[in-house]
């Protein structure tokens, strides 16, 4: 090996040292999911705020409420952040699509699920996509916010 490629080595894991990343434990992952459980609407609006800040992409959006079949899911994918500096730091995430967007140094995220859908599951012909947030129908056609 040449003097360069030592070199190289070296300033490698010297920045590989330099930028710790935090990795949360799967526990410390269940816990911050246990601490902010959604419920279904929750969840819904949560991703709606999500996409509607540009925190996650439509795709992931469409992801985290529809199944591969297009029906709504049972229990939704929703993001919890923390700070990667301090995951033990509480933060108030909105469940609401219009709140505000500043995350401030919470900026890592987790991935949780949603309680699970209470009263009927909307078939296809129910599920109406209004960017940034979907609803559903009743039979009587009586809108649901989702």
């Amino acid at each position: 090996m040449t003097l360069k490629s030592y070199i190289l080595i070296i300033i490698s894991i010297l920045i590989i040292l330099s930028n710790p990343s935090y990795a949360l434990h799967p526990e410390q992952e269940q816990a911050m999911c246990r601490n902010d459980h959604l419920s279904h609407n929750q969840a819904a609006q949560r991703n709606a705020w999500d996409v509607y800040c540009k925190h996650i992409s439509p795709r992931t959006y469409r992801y985290n409420l529809y199944a591969d079949n297009g029906d709504i899911r049972y229990k939704l994918y929703y993001s919890t952040y923390y700070n990667p500096e301090d995951p033990t730091q509480p933060f108030s995430i909105p469940t609401h699509y219009k709140a505000s967007c500043d995350r401030h140094e919470f900026t890592a995220r987790v991935v949780c699920r949603s309680a699970m859908i209470e009263g009927p599951i909307p078939g296809p012909d129910q599920i109406h996509v209004s960017y940034p947030y979907a609803y559903v129908t009743d039979d009587n056609n009586t809108k649901f916010k989702k």
